[in-house]
């Protein structure tokens, strides 16, 4: 089953709009420094899988887990608990993002 696009637009369809007023320009800094901004947040979250799941699980916000012995939920230990508990300061994690072996 195909959902409906939403009236006033969905994700791809701000990426696109974004990308396209970025591409002709003529934008005044504030107008394009916030085009940026949204762009990096949108396909952000598109690559996090629960801000595209389903409705009711409210983003994972709704399924109930322990994480490590502590109550929590799905959406809180993906985006924030896996990271954090790296204990990697935002630099670090880039560098090691940035530097995966071909194994």
């Amino acid at each position: 089953m195909r959902k409906r696009k939403k009236s006033h637009g969905d994700f791809i369809t701000t990426i696109n709009r974004i990308v396209t007023e970025l591409k002709v320009g003529g934008l005044d800094k504030e107008k394009e420094a916030v085009n940026i901004k949204i762009l990096v947040h949108l396909i952000g979250d598109i690559h996090r899988p629960l801000h595209v799941g389903t409705r009711g699980d409210k983003g994972g916000n709704d399924v109930k887990i322990d994480w490590f012995s502590e109550k929590s939920n799905l959406y809180r230990v993906w985006d924030i608990d896996m990271i954090n508990s790296s204990r990697y300061s935002f630099t670090e994690l880039a560098e090691i993002v940035s530097n995966v072996s071909k194994e």
